[in-house]
């Protein structure tokens, strides 16, 4: 997130869903540092963060379905992170 922050400057806010992994601590402490809103959808309602449902799932069916990875750094290389 700090390369795109670099990138594109920081947003003014994120918003999440209620799950465990996306609010983790390093998340939180994320924000606050760099001045970042974070805002949570309610819980049971994935339409509140369209954009990024959407994008979930076209990318796991253009890009993870597609291939079959034997190890972290296959995905890493095909997805370029």
């Amino acid at each position: 997130m700090d390369r795109i922050g670099a990138w594109r400057s920081y947003p003014e806010k994120m918003r999440a869903d209620n799950h465990p992994e996306p609010t983790s601590i390093i998340l939180v402490e994320w924000t606050e540092k760099h001045g970042v809103k974070l805002e949570f959808i309610q819980p049971g309602k994935p339409a509140q963060n369209a954009v990024i449902e959407r994008f979930n799932r076209t990318f796991r069916q253009k890009v993870l379905n597609m291939n079959a990875f034997r190890f972290l750094s296959e995905v890493r290389e095909i997805t370029n992170i």
